[in-house]
């Protein structure tokens, strides 16, 4: 489904690594959102924030001072966002 299972029934598409970085997401015409990267891979991350509410399915995401890229959810948590870059 989202690619092959690793270990722990994991099913990433990569394996991850702990990144905690300070990123921001933004979206819409200009609203934006702070959030901490909490792992990375070459084809998502791990996204931890104050809430979820109202962040839609696709947005940009830039971590630190790093590219902005577009990311899509592919899995929502009370407070955290699973996305792949697209």
């Amino acid at each position: 489904m989202f690619g092959k299972r690793l270990k722990d029934g994991d099913r990433r598409s990569a394996p991850r690594k702990r990144a905690p970085l300070n990123a921001t997401i933004t979206y819409g015409s200009g609203n934006s959102v702070r959030c901490s990267v909490i792992d990375v891979s070459g084809s998502g991350a791990l996204l931890q924030l104050s809430s979820i509410l109202g962040i839609p399915s696709k947005f940009r995401l830039q971590e630190g001072r790093g590219p902005t890229r577009t990311v899509e959810v592919v899995r929502r948590g009370p407070s955290r966002l699973a996305v792949k870059f697209v």
